[in-house]
């Protein structure tokens, strides 16, 4: 007897409403928002977890986002002092 066993491995799949946040100048201690949605196109609930720093922030930080649904969010830049900032 012949027993045949196969399988795929799959990545999330998945799309986000920017590729690019560019936030512009902002006074030090004041903060600006741009909303955001990420949209589940995979087979699989979609488990998110932002980082984050001192001048960027993005909320909500924790998500679970079952498929085929979208969630908004709202990614913060709030700079404490002068300078150019980026965040990877």
């Amino acid at each position: 007897m012949i027993l045949n066993i196969s399988g795929q491995g799959v990545m999330p799949e998945f799309k986000i409403s920017h590729q690019c946040f560019q936030f512009g100048e902002c006074p030090v201690n004041d903060h600006r928002d741009i909303q955001f949605t990420l949209e589940n196109m995979g087979i699989q609930k979609l488990e998110i977890a932002a980082a984050r720093n001192c001048y960027f922030a993005v909320n909500p930080n924790q998500a679970v986002v079952p498929v085929n649904s979208k969630i908004s969010f709202v990614a913060t830049f709030n700079p404490r002092s002068a300078g150019i900032y980026l965040f990877y």
